[in-house]
C-alpha cells in the first residue's frame, strides 16, 4: 500500500477512506457497521449508483432510513447509526 492511496471496497469504506485520509480503528468500526447494517436490513446503508455518488453519500452521512416496523431492537439500531456517523468522535 502507499500512503494517500484510496484502497478498499467502496461500499464498505469509511468517510476518511473516501477522501484518502489516514485511517484507524474508527475506520474499522465504521466498515463493521456497514456490514452489520447490510446483514440486519438486507441492503447497504448508503446509496449511490456510481462510485462518486456513493462517496458523496458516505461523506455526507446520508444513511437510508431504517425500515419501520423492524424486528431489530431500537437500541441496536441506534448503536448502528452511531457507528455510521461521519465524525468518528
Amino acid at each position: 500500500t502507499v500512503a494517500g492511496t484510496i484502497m478498499g471496497t467502496p461500499q464498505y469504506m469509511s468517510p476518511e477512506q473516501h477522501i484518502g485520509a489516514a485511517t484507524d480503528a474508527h475506520s474499522d468500526q465504521f466498515s463493521f457497521c456497514v456490514a452489520l447494517y447490510e446483514a440486519l436490513y438486507g441492503r447497504l446503508p448508503f446509496a449511490g449508483e456510481t462510485p462518486a455518488e456513493l462517496s458523496r453519500s458516505v461523506r455526507a452521512g446520508v444513511v437510508h432510513p431504517l425500515p419501520s416496523p423492524s424486528p431489530i431492537p431500537a437500541l441496536v439500531a441506534a448503536a448502528l447509526l452511531r457507528g455510521l456517523q461521519v465524525d468518528p468522535d
